[in-house]
């Protein structure tokens, strides 16, 4: 199994990775289920179409997600997916995927989702300073819009409400100089429509998912 091919089973081969040096029967029986879902289902081949009008500008479509307290040791699971687009959004080819355990043990879903979408950020960043150098222009346009699932996290980025936690202060001040600076853009979208769902949860579909990578 590999996540380079298989965005939808991230959660999973980072999960099973983690318990290799002590698995269990449990972790046996999750591996043999994946393995004979791979076999039935079918597949979803990785297209990428090209980009039209790159003189019009691009954008990095980032969509960010993060469970709570669902790993050993109260841990949280993140992941997020970063599509590339023309400026009308009518081409979207995923380039670039992760699903991670974060660093640290979060106090709550909020906190989470913020580390989430900070890492989010700051992977598509880097990938905006590639493609300008790639086209030998620092100046061309690429914009970076975000999505969440979280509205509670659309409003501390709003500023409608300040984080209580004081070690999520620094990261969502991060993220709200980004906006003030239109470097990214952050809109909410419903979780039964947000496809990065699959990248942290062992119980969430991958049909969402899915139907992002059929499109043309």
């Amino acid at each position: 199994m590999s996540i380079q091919s298989r965005p939808d089973i991230s959660f999973t081969v980072c999960q099973l990775s983690n318990h290799l040096k002590e698995p269990n029967i449990d972790d046996l029986n999750w591996y043999n289920k994946t393995v004979k879902q791979l076999k039935t289902e079918d597949s979803v081949p990785l297209v990428f179409n090209k980009i039209p009008d790159l003189d019009k500008g691009m954008k990095l479509l980032t969509y960010s997600d993060a469970s709570f307290g669902n790993l050993a040791n109260n841990g949280s699971q993140c992941g997020y997916l970063i599509f590339l687009a023309d400026a009308n959004e009518t081409v979207k080819n995923i380039i670039s995927w992760k699903s991670v355990r974060l660093e640290r043990v979060c106090s709550s879903t909020l906190t989470a989702e913020s580390l989430a979408l900070f890492k989010a950020v700051d992977h598509a960043m880097l990938i905006q300073q590639i493609l300008k150098q790639l086209m030998g222009s620092v100046n061309a346009e690429i914009k970076i819009h975000c999505y969440v699932d979280n509205k509670g996290l659309l409003e501390l980025i709003n500023k409608t409400k300040d984080p209580t936690e004081k070690r999520l202060i620094t990261t969502m001040a991060s993220i709200r100089e980004s906006v003030d600076r239109q470097e990214i853009e952050v809109s909410f979208i419903p979780t039964k429509k947000m496809p990065a769902d699959v990248l942290t949860k062992k119980s969430a579909s991958g049909l969402v998912l899915k139907s992002y990578l059929e499109m043309e």
